[in-house]
């Protein structure tokens, strides 16, 4: 049986038009609202089906956006094209939660933190553990580790990360990183915390 994380991307669109992620959307609007300001490069790692990038190009013409995830999603196959040099901003919205493995979420932190440039700022949103407990996934196959589905072929899990393992997670491996304070509190339903870079 695979692990297939990747099917968990879902196409965000109401009415058929592209919507930001609810993290990113709250974050700019609510949680730290000169953010990009500062910004003249954004990158989205594990976009996924997201439009965030491109949505972020439209509203700030001047910055200029990527969004990379290593699988092939149909319609979004030119993604998959590993990103160069640094980004001032780099935003990775529900990745960390759909792997199983502690070395590949650390893997994800690790590229994030090279592609930040120097000062920069690199945000992370997973589901929270209140929305996790929610689902009553009835198989734990490791500690905080959710089998979400199952077929005769592939498995999903959900790991759920507050804001505070958020930090606790990144500062066990970049001690040096700095915590944004954000005007507000992020919603229950997902983690959410911003780092600068040294």
């Amino acid at each position: 049986m695979n692990f297939e994380p990747e099917r968990t991307a879902i196409n965000r669109t109401s009415n058929s038009q592209p919507i930001m992620t609810k993290p990113l959307r709250w974050l700019l609007e609510k949680g730290y609202p000169n953010l990009l300001s500062d910004v003249k490069s954004m990158l989205d790692y594990g976009a996924g089906k997201a439009h965030d990038a491109e949505l972020i190009h439209e509203e700030h013409p001047n910055i200029n956006t990527q969004a990379y995830d290593p699988h092939p999603h149909k319609g979004f196959e030119h993604r998959t094209t590993f990103p160069k040099g640094c980004w001032d901003l780099v935003t990775c919205n529900f990745v960390l939660n759909v792997l199983e493995i502690e070395s590949a979420r650390e893997e994800v932190v690790q590229n994030i933190y090279r592609l930040t440039a120097p000062e920069g700022y690199f945000m992370l949103s997973t589901r929270s553990r209140k929305d996790i407990a929610k689902q009553n996934y009835a198989e734990e196959i490791a500690p905080d580790v959710y089998v979400s589905k199952k077929t005769s072929t592939y498995y999903q899990v959900q790991v759920p990360y507050d804001s505070e393992d958020l930090v606790e997670f990144v500062k066990g491996l970049y001690p040096q990183v700095e915590v944004v304070p954000l005007a507000k509190k992020p919603p229950g339903h997902f983690g959410l915390v911003l780092f600068k870079k040294p």
